[in-house]
């Protein structure tokens, strides 16, 4: 019951003991106090703004927080409507940017009642093909690129994308999650 409590909860005190700052409408939070993330996180989300401002007010809108907790992966938390940031890519804002994408896809799938559980597969389809539509516009538009240069790197991303389908890594071991939500707060817990 109390581990219920705490899987459900555990991200309150995890914000609460956080770095915050507020941008543009979205709430940051970093658990190590990283301003390398927050400075990442604010290009990544002008990057989304610039070129796909529709998809920047729904990202906003479903997906309003965005934490760097450490816990093993970047994904949706659905309890705090958070994406939890592992990995923010520091050497490639663009490739950040689309995982912000990808995870705020999740939200709005949750949003709309498709249940993750009930369908990962599909859920991470969808989410896959946006993150990879939104890398298509960053490089279509990005004018330092030759015609031939676009195309490939387009091609790599789309071989890159349809190689994580492939490897169904949704169907990790939800285990895992749990523990690393424990360890994360009894890293905060004061040694005796």
């Amino acid at each position: 019951m109390i581990r219920d409590w705490l899987a459900r909860n555990y991200y309150k005190v995890i914000f609460k003991v956080s770095a915050r700052e507020e941008y543009k409408g979205f709430v940051l939070y970093s658990l190590k106090n990283d301003e390398l993330f927050f400075s990442h996180t604010k290009k990544s989300l002008d990057l989304i703004e610039r070129y796909d401002s529709r998809r920047f007010s729904e990202t906003r809108l479903h997906l309003p927080v965005i934490a760097h907790v450490e816990e093993g992966f970047n994904y949706f938390n659905r309890n705090a409507n958070a994406f939890y940031v592992e990995n923010y890519f520091p050497q490639d804002i663009g490739f950040y940017a689309s995982a912000i994408v990808h995870e705020a896809t999740h939200a709005y799938l949750f949003h709309k009642g498709l249940d993750y559980d009930s369908d990962r597969e599909r859920h991470e389809i969808i989410c896959t093909n946006e993150q990879n539509r939104f890398l298509r516009n960053l490089i279509k538009a990005n004018a330092e690129l030759s015609a031939d240069q676009k195309r490939e790197w387009i091609a790599k991303n789309d071989a890159m994308f349809k190689g994580k389908i492939k490897s169904r890594w949704w169907e990790r071991d939800r285990k895992k999650i749990r523990i690393s939500k424990l360890k994360a707060i009894f890293k905060l817990s004061p040694s005796k």
